[in-house]
């Protein structure tokens, strides 16, 4: 994957240590928002927990595992985040998965990522795309359906959420250009 990928209003560049601070202070500054559906949340308090995710993040990327980008607007700022996930390189899906922080939330900005990220991997061979969504978490769920994916089921009982178990939509998008 390439480590900056350009669309209209901002850039998708690879997590990196630059952003440590500006990531800290933008997750504690947007936790109450973000808390309901990032689960990881909890274990990313303090600027040290940042920098120790985003070096496990680099490594998972150098072993193309895991891709992890920012969205970083014109100012260099980032607004959010989406990533590449359980890649299955052998049956050629991967799973994402972003978020966004409040304050850009409705202008856009994800469907333009999740659009251009999904037009990178159909361009390196990738079959299928999941996303997987808490069925109360209508903001994914409207986004992966703006963006083209359909919905394949519902995992009961999936996502341990602040200690509540929710329902998992699971929703996917083909390679209109795959060949059997």
């Amino acid at each position: 994957m390439p480590s900056i990928i350009k669309c209209k209003r901002f850039s998708l560049i690879a997590r990196d240590h630059q952003y440590d601070r500006q990531m800290s202070y933008l997750l504690n500054k947007n936790r109450s928002y973000l808390k309901k559906y990032l689960r990881w949340l909890n274990k990313n308090k303090t600027f040290e927990d940042t920098v120790r995710t985003t070096s496990n993040m680099k490594l998972k990327w150098e072993a193309k595992e895991q891709f992890n980008y920012l969205l970083i607007d014109k100012q260099d700022n980032i607004i959010g985040a989406i990533g590449v996930a359980n890649i299955n390189n052998l049956d050629s899906h991967v799973e994402l998965g972003a978020w966004l922080c409040q304050d850009k939330t409705g202008c856009g900005y994800m469907t333009e990522a999740v659009n251009k990220i999904t037009q990178v991997l159909f361009s390196k061979k990738i079959r299928r795309i999941e996303a997987e969504c808490a069925i109360t978490n209508t903001a994914s769920n409207s986004l992966v359906k703006r963006c083209g994916f359909q919905k394949e089921c519902v995992k009961k009982e999936y996502f341990n959420i602040n200690g509540k178990f929710e329902d998992a939509v699971v929703y996917i998008k083909m390679n209109p250009s795959r060949k059997n």
